[in-house]
């Protein structure tokens, strides 16, 4: 089971503004509401990490800021779309450090440390021991 959701933090006088202008929403979708965190997520796992993890927010702050500006194409422009893409700027997350709630809900563990006798289908499983299980609980508190 999954859910679909888009959560966005907003004052309230960004509230408001959303309230009279029914473009407002595409403008956050297109990085264009300074001070707005937007969250696009499918899954229960991420939204419950990016609640939590400030380099879950990170990571999705950067691939959001790295998306063309849609509004300002043809959506039936395959080619224009297309070029649009490829356009993109060069996305790094090498500077952030994962923090041990980002590791707990998404399981981004090396794959050399992963336990290939634990596969659910999408390779071994992330497994943390008991000291990680800890961190994560005092983390979450």
């Amino acid at each position: 089971m999954s859910i679909i959701a888009n959560y966005v933090r907003l004052t309230e006088s960004q509230l408001a503004e959303w309230r009279q202008d029914s473009t407002f929403l595409n403008r956050v979708f297109g990085n264009q509401v300074p001070g707005v965190e937007h969250c696009d997520i499918d899954k229960a796992y991420e939204a419950l990490n990016w609640l939590v993890s400030p380099v879950k927010k990170e990571t999705q702050r950067r691939t959001k800021a790295s998306w063309p500006d849609l509004d300002s194409i043809d959506m039936d422009d395959e080619a224009a779309v297309d070029e649009a893409f490829d356009n993109q700027p060069a996305l790094s997350f090498d500077d952030l450090q994962s923090d041990i709630l980002y590791l707990a809900f998404e399981g981004r563990i090396q794959v050399m440390e992963r336990d290939p006798a634990i596969d659910t289908g999408y390779g071994g499983s992330s497994i943390l021991d008991p000291v990680e299980v800890r961190a994560v609980a005092e983390a979450m508190s």
